[in-house]
C-alpha cells in the first residue's frame, strides 16, 4: 500500500472493508486520534466505506456515554472514533467493550507510554492493538 501511496486511514479502512467481507468481523473497532484528525477519518469513511456505521464519541459535542454501550444486535456503529482527551477522560466507558480492533493513530505523540493514563489502552480488551505513527 505504501508503494501506491495509500494513507494510513485508507488502508485501516480497506482493513476493516475486508475484515466485514470476507471475515464476517464487522465490529466493534475503537479508533483513538488526536482532535485535528477526526474531521479527516470521518470524511475518509464517508468516501472510502459509507456503509460503515461511524460513532464519533464526544460526550462535550452532545453525544452521551451511555452511547458507548455496545449491543451487537443493535447495529448502530461499527467503529468508535474518539480522541486522546476524551479517551482519556472516559476511559473506564470503553473498558467492557471486548474490541476487534484498536487503532491508535498519531501514536508517535503519546510522550509517555508509561504514564497512567495512557495505561487504559492498554488494559482494554481487543483482539488486535495497531499504532499508526508519521516519520
Amino acid at each position: 500500500a505504501e508503494d501506491f501511496s495509500l494513507h494510513p486511514q485508507t488502508q485501516i479502512i480497506a482493513l476493516f472493508a475486508w475484515l466485514c467481507a470476507d471475515q464476517k468481523i464487522s465490529a466493534p473497532h475503537l479508533i483513538v486520534t488526536g482532535r485535528a484528525s477526526v474531521s479527516n477519518w470521518r470524511q475518509k469513511f464517508k468516501t472510502c466505506s459509507p456503509g460503515y456505521k461511524l460513532m464519533v464519541f464526544d460526550p462535550d459535542n452532545g453525544n452521551d456515554s451511555a452511547e458507548i454501550e455496545f449491543k451487537p444486535k443493535s447495529n448502530k456503529w461499527n467503529v468508535c472514533l474518539v480522541t486522546y482527551a476524551t479517551f482519556v477522560r472516559y476511559s473506564r466507558a470503553f473498558m467492557h467493550i471486548a474490541w476487534q480492533y484498536v487503532i491508535l493513530d498519531e501514536a508517535h505523540k503519546i510522550d509517555d507510554f508509561s504514564l497512567s493514563k495512557w495505561m487504559f489502552l492498554f488494559r482494554l480488551r481487543c483482539q488486535h492493538r495497531l499504532l499508526l505513527i508519521d516519520d
